[in-house]
């Protein structure tokens, strides 16, 4: 799956339903487990009906928020037209649209777009503002996409930093400058 943010404890088991480990917490208050981030296939699974256009995606995620998190955001890139997510937050809804990029190499793109929501969580920003620039983010992850082997690429979320903040991250730029004057070509 690698989209949704499950509570351990808080969640009932589904039948065909897995979720991406790297979400899952067992003892850190971490932000994100209040948020679930499904695709319009998880969410149809999660509310017991089927989503497949906005007013659907509204009623789902009032359904999903009554199974315990804070904040529901349906994924709606698999719909008709523009993709438009929907975050709901237990009181508000707010439609997140963006261009359409024309990728098949979207693998990682739901983690991608809950660790980047995370992160601007964590810098303090308020809900519907850190979900406004994790779309952001996202869309130039995609249209930044990397074609590698025969399958579905990856999104990169290197090139949308890059794209957004005009830079490299400082970490990577030090780590490879710190490589390159020291004449390794790499770990040994």
């Amino acid at each position: 799956m690698g989209s949704v943010t499950l509570i351990p404890g808080r969640w009932p088991p589904i039948p065909g339903f897995a979720p991406c480990p790297i979400f899952i917490t067992t003892a850190w208050p971490f932000v994100s487990e209040d948020i679930v981030t499904p695709n319009l296939a998880e969410a149809s699974r999660l509310a017991g009906m089927e989503v497949a256009d906005l007013s659907a995606m509204r009623r789902a995620a009032e359904a999903i928020a009554r199974l315990g998190p804070r904040a529901v955001w349906i994924k709606g890139g698999h719909l008709a037209g523009a993709p438009t997510d929907l975050l709901y937050d237990g009181r508000d809804f707010l439609e997140l649209s963006s261009e359409r990029i024309e990728t098949k190499d979207t693998h990682g793109a739901g983690c991608a777009l809950s660790a980047a929501l995370a992160t601007e969580l964590a810098r303090g920003l308020e809900l519907h503002d850190a979900a406004r620039r994790a779309k952001q983010f996202i869309t130039e992850a995609l249209r930044n996409s990397l074609r590698l082997g025969k399958g579905r690429g990856p999104t990169d979320p290197l090139a949308a930093a890059q794209a957004l903040s005009g830079r490299a991250s400082n970490a990577l730029s030090e780590t490879v400058n710190r490589s390159r004057n020291s004449g390794r070509e790499g770990p040994s």
